[in-house]
């Protein structure tokens, strides 16, 4: 079974050997017609585009919430985070 990144790379006929800031991904266009656009996943460690490929060198979108996910994870305060 092809895995949602490499699927997405086939289709672009882009070979990916960094990070993804190249790809040409639907966000893009919104972000370009003045949408703000959001991209957050349900585990910031293990997702779409961090797992097989070195993720983002920019932010990939106007909010972009793996780097806010990574330092709640580790964060020794419990009021709202993390596991409950």
């Amino acid at each position: 079974m092809l895995s949602q990144p490499l699927i997405i790379t086939l289709y672009q006929g882009v070979k990916v050997l960094g990070c993804v800031n190249r790809l040409e991904l639907l966000w893009n266009e919104f972000d370009n017609h003045g949408y703000m656009t959001l991209y957050a996943e349900d585990h910031p460690t293990t997702n779409t585009f961090n797992e097989r490929f070195h993720g983002f060198e920019i932010p990939p979108t106007a909010h972009y919430m793996r780097p806010f996910w990574l330092a709640a994870e580790h964060s020794k305060q419990s009021h709202c985070l993390g596991m409950m």
